[in-house]
């Protein structure tokens, strides 16, 4: 079994998130920041930290250390001679991360004659990545007890001793240089790629980093969830180079020779779906002991579109808008012509419904205000008189959602852990969801790959709103059958909500939150599911919209994400974060993309 490189996995994997420029406060007890060094933080080329100065003091050393992990592209040569070289042979930067927007360097003077000190460090709102560039979330642990860095002299010289296993940089750094993208393995059934986030540096080593960690596999708490068609120990052979003609070449152990046919396709969908994310790879070739693999059907190339049936957001999942206008279901494609057309002739109009439609558009799914939701089949009273329907459920719900293997999703506004219904026909199955607090639920979203559920609660008493992720677990088989919730937990978001309107997933993993601020305000919040979002570093730029807006809607496959307002007026989100009016949805009542 290959042993990974420690200087390139764990230095890469290990520097993120900068956040702000290093600050040392100057009250207090003795405090130092050593003698000036350059600052990477707003330089977006190459920088290379100076070693240690002779004679340097142990703040300076500490200082010098922590800027040598800034360097530009990401290393730990510089930052290892700061260190004895016992110390340097025993650190282990891959372990994790630990990111920060301020820091503390708490020094107190030594004698000539000392051989030891300590410096204390303290980090302004730290944060932490794993060893495979998972977000943590705030290190508690670093925040309450701060660091203590042992230094000895070391031939005449202050070196470090003693360092924690982690790299040590500022949430600036990591907004400059790094990346959030996906490792993608697939659900239980293994029909759909399941995307999850990691943060890694930008640069030729991202596609080495993607792959061996994607190789790494699922993470314990998400085995029931995802699964991975790459045997345990397979590995790389050597480093991901991409091509001149952009074709990333990925030389795999011999491991994967053991897969054959559907099996084999899959762990290579795995490969190109994450792979495809960086900007410069157009192809994938894949060798196993040099001979090299291929999808069925396909060439040694394997086109970053080769795999696309078994995307994330359901290939074939329908582009069109639909809306609920009285007592009819539309479908809305404004470029063609007619541009609206209907597809449900409901007996009566249904003002304030709640409208779900099926990926394939195949069925409809509306929830009134009577606390009744009925499904009809797509067609259904446009040539002939309106149907009925078929009643699927008594009770309230929000509006309804429908996931790949074609169940209505229902969530009942009154919250609870039995809040949430899966319906087959006229067949409905509770899955409790343990951990979600009472008090009311505002919206909810599933996403197109069916494995995570998004809930917006409105706690007791009314002050403010949070969002609650909860996994959802399928049979293997190709039913797709949910059978539990994981155990709902808060994902955290840079500022409090305030009353949330709707959720709509803007990609695999990361959802936008409509809130309403005032009465003529309202606010779209981009938030990633891991949490990540609560450090505003890599936070997408979204304008405050000046209107009462009621529903938004996405599109998760191609990111476009609308806004309709009380006036029947819909905005779409530009790349640069603002409100753009499309006229040809003008008067179009709360319209929703499939799902």
């Amino acid at each position: 079994m290959r042993s990974r490189p420690v200087g390139v996995v764990a230095v890469v994997l290990a520097a993120a998130l900068l956040a702000a420029c290093s600050q040392v406060p100057s009250d207090g007890p003795v405090r130092s920041t050593g003698s000036s060094v350059p600052s990477p933080s707003s330089a977006p080329f190459d920088f290379n930290p100076p070693g240690p100065r002779a004679g340097a003091g142990p703040a300076e050393i500490v200082t010098g250390f922590l800027t040598a992990l800034e360097a530009t592209p990401v290393s730990t040569r510089v930052a290892s001679q700061y260190l004895t070289e016992r110390a340097a042979s025993a650190w282990r930067p891959q372990r994790r991360t630990l990111l920060y927007q301020g820091r503390d360097v708490q020094a107190d003077p030594v004698q000539d004659s000392s051989s030891r000190t300590s410096v204390a460090l303290r980090l302004t709102s730290p944060y932490a990545l794993d060893g495979g560039g998972r977000w943590d979330g705030p290190a508690r642990d670093v925040d309450a007890d701060g660091l203590t860095l042992e230094l000895v002299r070391d031939r005449g010289q202050w070196r470090l001793s003693s360092v924690p296993d982690a790299m040590v940089v500022p949430l600036s750094y990591f907004q400059d240089h790094y990346a959030r993208y996906d490792l993608h393995f697939f659900d239980p059934s293994g029909r759909l790629l399941v995307p999850e986030p990691v943060y890694l540096p930008r640069g030729p080593q991202a596609a080495t980093l993607l792959v061996d960690h994607l190789l790494d596999g699922p993470r314990r708490p998400d085995r029931g969830v995802e699964r991975t068609y790459f045997p345990p120990r397979t590995r790389l052979a050597v480093s991901v180079p991409i091509r001149s003609d952009g074709v990333a070449e990925v030389p795999l152990s011999e491991e994967v020779d053991e897969l054959e046919g559907a099996d084999l396709d899959r762990a290579l969908a795995q490969l190109v779906w994450t792979l495809r994310q960086l900007p410069d790879v157009t192809a994938v070739r894949v060798t196993a002991g040099g001979r090299p693999l291929r999808l069925t059907g396909t060439g040694p190339m394997l086109d970053v579109d080769s795999a696309a049936s078994y995307s994330p957001f359901v290939s074939y999942a329908e582009d069109a808008l639909f809306s609920l206008d009285g007592d009819t279901v539309q479908e809305i494609r404004p470029f063609t012509r007619p541009a609206r057309t209907p597809l449900v002739k409901l007996p009566v109009a249904l003002p304030g419904a709640r409208l779900g439609v099926s990926l394939q558009a195949t069925a409809a799914a509306v929830s009134d205000d009577d606390g009744l939701v009925r499904t009809y089949p797509a067609g259904s009273g446009v040539d002939s008189p309106a149907g009925a329907g078929g009643a699927i459920t008594a009770g309230g719900s929000l509006r309804p959602l429908w996931d790949w293997s074609r169940r209505v999703w229902l969530v009942d506004p009154a919250g609870g852990p039995e809040a949430v219904r899966v319906s087959v026909g006229s067949r409905q199955t509770v899955l409790p969801v343990a951990g979600l607090p009472a008090g009311p639920l505002t919206a909810a979203a599933l996403s197109r790959d069916g494995t995570r559920l998004v809930l917006a609660l409105a706690p007791a008493g009314g002050r403010g709103a949070r969002l609650y992720l909860t996994r959802v677990l399928r049979a293997s088989d190709e039913s797709g059958t949910p059978v539990r919730l994981s155990r709902a937990r808060p994902i955290a978001t840079q500022s409090p909500l305030k009353r949330v309107v709707d959720v709509a997933w803007r990609d695999g993993t990361q959802v936008a939150v409509l809130s309403r601020t005032s009465r003529t305000t309202s606010l779209v919040d981009l938030v990633s599911v891991d949490g990540e979002s609560e450090s505003g570093a890599l936070s997408e730029p979204v304008d405050v919209l000046f209107d009462r807006a009621v529903s938004l809607t996405s599109s998760p496959g191609t990111r476009t994400l609308l806004v309709t307002t009380l006036g029947r007026r819909t905005f779409e989100l530009s790349l640069q974060g603002r409100w753009v009016e499309d006229a040809d949805l003008r008067d179009v009542a709360r319209p929703v993309f499939v799902g």
